[in-house]
């Protein structure tokens, strides 16, 4: 099966802060297709579940427009031009949690759907402290910081009251086995 090919002209239109890409390609059977996909190509956002010494999540408290409810998340955001994404994540952190880590993981990346030009990166933090408040926040964030037991991290989400559930895949094994290990 012939490969798709991406054709020229791609078409970027900004709304608000939000980009769409209008693409064009050339299909295995010889028609063309067009798509809106979403956010600057080759844009890199990074998230961590920073875990404390006593093995509580550190997760973000923030209504969300979309779904129109609140909803925990994990500390993140967008890497910043010149940062690595271990860098970025430890920045977003401490920016938005007032946490460090003693040691941060990477655990792996995702695409969040097939419209999505970024990529995600998540990383696992152990041995997260609070060092100072929250730093930077956007005009439009007012975001409470909270530790969740893993079990209860896992079951929102579950209960799809967390917006980072691939992270929670991710780490799946890591958590469960810290979650076992507060049981005995």
């Amino acid at each position: 099966m012939q490969a798709w090919k991406r054709i020229n002209p791609t078409v970027v239109t900004e709304v608000g802060h939000r980009v769409i890409v209008s693409k064009t390609f050339l299909m295995p059977d010889g028609t063309q297709a067009k798509f809106e996909t979403y956010d600057t190509e080759g844009r890199q956002y990074v998230a961590v579940i920073g875990l404390t010494t006593d093995n509580r999540v550190v997760v973000a408290k923030q209504f969300r427009a979309g779904p129109e409810r609140t909803m925990f998340e994990l500390p993140g955001g967008a890497v910043e031009s010149g940062e690595t994404l271990i860098s970025a994540v430890a920045r977003e952190l401490l920016e938005e949690t007032g946490f460090e880590a003693k040691k941060l993981q990477y655990l792996g990346h995702c695409h969040k759907d097939e419209k999505f030009n970024a990529v995600h990166h998540y990383f696992i933090g152990f041995g997260c402290h609070k060092v100072t408040d929250q730093q930077i926040l956007d005009q439009d964030e007012h975001i409470e910081i909270v530790s969740l037991p893993v079990a209860d991290f896992i079951n929102c989400a579950k209960k799809t009251e967390l917006t980072d559930t691939h992270a929670v895949l991710l780490a799946y094994d890591t958590l469960k086995s810290l979650e076992e290990s507060n049981h005995d």
